[in-house]
Parts: C-alpha cells; sequence; structure tokens
C-alpha cells in the first residue's frame, strides 16, 4: 500500500511486506491494511475471479493502491468526498471495473463491484434493478435489490452495485440497508453500461 498527503499518515502502524504489482504497489497477499479504522468499503467475488488490484483516489488527490483480501476491499483511513475506485482483476479474462462515488456518513460496505467477464460483456443491452428514480427508504428497514443484466450474452451474470451518498451499506446479497437519513445513489454498472436510482432515506 502506498500513500499520499497528510490525510493518510499514520496507514502503516504495523510493518507489512510491500511486493511490485501490476499498475502500482500492492499489499502482499494475507497481511490487511493497518491504521485508522481499517475500514472494509466494498466486496469483489475472490473466490471465482482471484484477487484484484484496488487503486483508490481520493478527492485532494491523495492515493491508495492495494488487493483484495479474502473477497473484502480494505482502506485504512477515513475517506472523503469524492473517490474513484478502480478494481483491476488479476485474471485478465475479467474486465477493469471503475466506479466514481461519493462518501457520506456510511464508509463500510458501501459497494459490491463484480468485473464483467470478457466472455459475457460482449452484447450488454441495459443494466437495472426493482427500483425507481426518487424512491424512498425508512431508515433502518432492509430493502432486497434483484437486479438484471438484458443482452445476448449476459446469462447468469450480476452487475456492480454501490451506493453513493453515504445513506447506507450493502449486505453481501445486495440487500440495502438505510443507515442515515438523506438523499443518494444506488448505482448499476456492468460491461460499461450503467443505471442510476436517485433514492431518499427518511427518518
Amino acid at each position: 500500500m502506498r500513500s499520499f498527503g497528510n490525510v493518510f499518515l499514520g496507514l502503516l502502524a504495523v510493518s507489512v511486506v510491500l511486493a511490485s504489482g501490476c499498475g502500482g504497489t500492492q499489499l502482499e497477499t494475507g497481511a490487511i491494511p493497518s491504521g485508522e479504522g481499517n475500514i472494509p468499503i466494498g466486496r469483489t467475488p475472490v473466490q471465482s475471479m482471484g484477487e484484484c488490484n484496488i487503486h483508490i483516489v481520493n478527492g485532494d488527490g491523495t492515493t491508495i493502491d492495494t488487493v483484495t483480501q479474502q473477497q473484502v476491499i480494505y482502506v485504512g483511513a477515513q475517506l472523503k468526498g469524492i473517490v474513484r475506485v478502480r478494481v483491476e482483476p488479476i485474471n485478465t479474462k475479467f474486465m477493469p471495473t471503475e466506479l466514481v462515488y461519493r462518501i457520506g456518513a456510511q464508509t463500510t460496505y458501501t459497494m459490491n463491484v463484480r468485473p464483467a467477464d470478457q466472455a459475457f460483456a460482449i452484447r450488454v443491452g441495459t443494466v437495472g434493478a426493482n427500483l425507481f428514480n426518487g424512491q424512498a427508504f425508512r431508515l433502518g428497514v432492509p430493502y432486497s435489490i434483484h437486479s438484471f443484466v438484458n443482452g445476448m450474452t449476459t446469462h447468469s451474470v450480476s452487475p456492480t452495485i454501490f451506493v453513493s451518498g453515504g445513506v447506507g451499506r450493502l449486505e453481501q446479497n445486495d440487500v440495502f440497508v438505510p443507515t442515515q437519513p438523506g438523499v443518494g445513489q444506488i448505482v448499476l454498472q456492468y460491461a460499461g453500461m450503467r443505471h442510476v436510482y436517485g433514492i431518499r432515506v427518511l427518518p
């Protein structure tokens, strides 16, 4: 892992062994970032596709490079504002995925990242879910998101889903749990296609 700027001072509270990785410095397999919080911000299906290099750029330009650890994407410090996350599977059968979202009060498990399989990404039509724009949710009441990817070669695939605005978290099975009143977005992405749903969380 590497960091630049005062925001991420103290990320390495204990020594870790660094190895040269694809696209930047990466944390050695099995190690977890140590520092302020060790925040699990999302998941990737490493059991089926292998580990991914993760590149995170904070709103102030600070960069973190790491790898997924047992399906979880960790960061060692509090992120703020607009964050750009790029997930690059080491297995080149899968496409890189990049998402940009706004950090809010909820930072833990805000995304379930599922990079597209090259074989199923050729003719993607649309992505969506059982949601509508402007949908309101009650604080603390879970909602199961059922997503879909339409296209001739997209059977048995699921899109990346993330929550922007810090108004809730995503469980592993795409259950959205509203945790903070306010406005935000639930975004679905797959192979370059994207659908954004504006949402509200009510007290």
